[in-house]
Order: structure tokens, then C-alpha cells, then sequence
């Protein structure tokens, strides 16, 4: 309790409402996406955790928060749509105060190797910013960053969407999630 935590991308605002409602944290998320804003405000409301939750539309790569503002800056699946990762993670260690945490859950370039278009993050290479694991280690280590512990999480993220895609050819779309339907 007392922690004070920012989610950057937070879209809708689920992690920061899980953070509140099972550890008490006082959560503040902040998105580019002015909808996913106010519709995580609303959602907080309908589940009575606005007083530990807040939501701000805002840039990642401008921050509005003062320096050493948090204890944790959490993100999720942001980085590979941020094509400036300097920025973006400088203005990570900046709101983040002194022995505070950074943790992060992303997707990853192997070894530059070419996508094929769309992935979930982009519809075309204009939104696609991938790096390698190496290249991101290398930025947080210039600019201060400790690792305390990571966690390759491949294996299950592809056994998710081979078992995701079994499903949607075998049940067709789901109803609500990450696949657009027409009509």
C-alpha cells in the first residue's frame, strides 16, 4: 500500500484496475488514445476503484508527470509501436524515483528478421518499431538502468496464438478481442 505506480499505454485501464483491486495500489495510467481514456475512467467508476485509480491522456515520449514521481512504471506491449525508444525510455527513468521499479511484458525483434504484415500492434511497417532483446538491454543499460530479473516468455506467447488461431478457424472470431470484423 502507498505505491505509487504509472501504466504507460495503459489502453482501457484492466492492469491498472487488477493493481488496485488485488494489491491497494494507487495506479495512474496514462495513453495517447483519448477513447481508451475516458472509457477506462468509466470502467474504474462502474467498479468502485476511482479513488485508486486515475487516467490521463497523454504522450509517452512527453510524460506529464514530475520527475521521481513513481515507485513502478509498468508496460505492456507499447515499445513496438514508439519508433523514438531513447525518448521513450528516458522519460520512463525520469518519472521513475531512485531504486523505484521498471517492468515491462513486450514483443521483441529476432534478429531483425522481416514480418509479415499485419501483426497485432500494426496493420503495416509504418507502425512496427521493433528492436532486438540485445538492443533494448544496451539503451536501459546507457541510460542507468539496473536488470534485476528477466523472463523470456516465447514459448508461451506462441503457443497462445497457435492455440488462439486452432480455435478461431475451428469456432470462428470471438465475439470481443483483438480481430476486427467488417459489417
Amino acid at each position: 500500500k502507498g505505491t505509487l505506480v504509472l501504466d504507460v499505454g495503459c489502453g482501457i485501464g484492466g492492469p491498472c484496475r487488477m493493481l488496485a483491486a488485488k494489491y491497494g495500489l494507487k495506479v495512474t495510467g496514462i495513453d495517447l488514445t483519448e477513447e481508451f481514456i475516458r472509457t477506462a475512467k468509466l470502467l474504474s467508476h462502474e467498479t468502485g476503484l476511482e479513488d485508486l485509480t486515475s487516467f490521463v491522456q497523454g504522450n509517452a515520449l512527453n510524460l506529464p508527470f514530475k520527475n521521481e514521481s513513481f515507485d513502478v512504471v509498468w508496460t505492456q506491449h507499447v515499445q513496438m509501436n514508439i519508433e523514438d525508444k531513447k525518448r521513450f525510455y528516458s522519460e520512463i527513468k525520469r518519472v521513475l524515483k531512485k531504486g523505484g521499479k521498471f517492468i515491462y511484458y513486450d514483443i521483441f525483434s529476432k534478429n531483425q528478421e522481416p514480418l509479415h504484415f499485419p501483426v497485432p500492434w500494426a496493420m503495416d511497417q509504418s507502425l512496427s518499431f521493433l528492436i532486438t532483446v540485445n538492443e533494448l538491454n544496451n539503451l536501459l543499460d546507457s541510460l542507468g538502468f539496473t536488470k534485476v530479473k528477466t523472463k523470456d516468455q516465447t514459448p508461451e506467447a506462441a503457443r497462445f496464438f497457435k492455440d488462439l488461431m486452432e480455435r478461431t478457424i475451428k469456432e470462428g472470431p470471438p465475439k470481443v478481442g483483438i480481430f476486427c470484423v467488417d459489417g
